[in-house]
């Protein structure tokens, strides 16, 4: 069996373990840690993108600062010790008869490689086992780490796409949230049609594989066919399971991404506004509830004075038109989405309450950024009438439109006859 398929295998086997994501091969905790951002290629080697937990190295990069719920978690990096059993994903009712017979052996002194004779024959689903040398340690970044990072995603659209490619698409990318780390273990997993695995896997059983016999029991089991890992120099340890939040990027078009309240600084000259397009409007029920917005553009009217009126739909893009616009990538930010995995119910209530109120507050900064460019727009047409542009404008519109009356009329009372006649 491919590698590949054995990570993907150990990782199913252990899928319903609280701890997360098993890794088949414990990576180091400087390459995979909690603000790690990255994905498992087709080799199911982790690739690290960005590292949230580092801001100098995150500006460094070309990424953005946090926003202020995700430096919140990130400032409250949380861990714990704990001692594990052997972690197996076989059932309990598995492992209360493997640890009969494993006991048996143990108290006749039949050391852990005399125990292989014995085989236990688990059926298609395979069995897998990971032994920890002493403590596991835990670190965590607690809520709201898991509803902030869509939003940093998206506004570090352009970053990790230049960084990851076509593999954010087809991987997806994960924000790594906690993890759980160990000086050096040994994992062993059955695979194939024969199912068979030594008793050996329950070493528990045996009075060895009690947590806390040190390297030289991980030394111990890589003689009776597991493979182990042992943390490197200068490390804090490996890996052997994380949990997070896995999001993948989206296509959007730049014509839906722009600020609708993009700040019009040449509204003084009110001629080159329409440069600073869309300018939304908010539309009001009968009761003055306010129920939308509507894309509007400032024109002079007869009295070449500025209003704003509202854009046709004949004038905007068409969903024809919209595929000939420069498109973008961006992440999904609605933790409804499909797309966005590891969020609990209660954290996905409560991102719904954040975008309500988050909704709420855009549409009252929708609303004074309209009044405000009402007044500006007043104010221009103040000026406007007190100067007598507006006026002396409107006579020479129509001196021109007199003109070109003129002309037509001229050149239609001089058209010659045809010749010959």
């Amino acid at each position: 069996m491919a590698e590949i398929d054995e990570s993907k295998e150990y990782m199913k086997l252990f899928a319903s373990r609280k701890e997360g994501y098993y890794l088949y091969r414990p990576l180091k905790y400087e390459d995979i840690h909690p603000g790690s951002v990255g994905f498992f290629d087709d080799n199911n080697s982790w690739n690290e993108i960005a590292d949230i937990s580092n801001l100098e190295k995150l500006a460094a990069e070309g990424f953005s600062g946090l926003t202020p719920r995700l430096a919140r978690s990130i400032s409250n990096l949380r861990s714990d010790s704990c001692s594990w059993n052997t972690r197996s994903s076989e059932t309990e009712s598995e492992r209360s008869y493997r640890g009969k017979a494993g006991a048996s052996g143990a108290a006749g002194g039949v050391p852990v490689e005399g125990s292989g004779e014995m085989k236990y024959k688990t059926g298609s689903n395979g069995k897998a086992a990971l032994v920890a040398d002493g403590l596991v340690k835990m670190e965590h970044y607690p809520h709201p780490f898991g509803i902030s990072i869509p939003e940093w995603a998206r506004n570090n659209a352009d970053a990790l796409i230049e960084k990851s490619g076509k593999l954010a698409r087809e991987h997806g990318l994960i924000a790594v949230q906690s993890v759980w780390i160990t000086d050096s273990c040994a994992i062993k997993m059955s695979s194939g049609s024969n199912r068979d695995i030594d008793s050996a896997l329950d070493v528990g059983a045996t009075g060895l594989g009690k947590l806390g016999g040190g390297a030289a029991f991980i030394d111990k089991l890589s003689t009776e066919g597991w493979t182990t890992y042992k943390s490197e120099d200068g490390s804090k340890g490996r890996v052997v399971s994380f949990n997070g939040i896995k999001f993948k990027p989206r296509k959007f078009t730049k014509w839906f991404n722009s600020n609708p309240f993009k700040e019009v600084s040449v509204i003084e000259k009110c001629a080159d506004v329409s440069t600073t397009l869309p300018i939304m409007r908010p539309i009001f029920d009968e009761e003055e509830n306010l129920v939308g917005f509507e894309e509007v553009k400032p024109v002079k009217n007869s009295a070449c004075e500025w209003e704003f009126q509202k854009v046709p739909d004949s004038a905007k893009p068409q969903k024809d038109e919209l595929k000939e616009v420069p498109e973008g990538e961006g992440f999904a930010v609605e933790v409804n989405d499909i797309e966005c995995e590891g969020i609990s119910e209660e954290e996905i209530e409560e991102e719904k309450q954040y975008q309500e109120a988050e909704k709420k507050k855009r549409n009252e900064e929708m609303l004074e950024s309209w009044k405000a460019l009402v007044a500006k727009l007043e104010a221009v047409n103040q000026k406007l009438r007190e100067s007598g542009e507006a006026q002396r404008e409107l006579e020479e519109l129509q001196k021109a439109k007199d003109s070109q009356s003129e002309e037509v009329y001229t050149e239609i009372i001089n058209v010659k006859p045809p010749a010959g006649r």
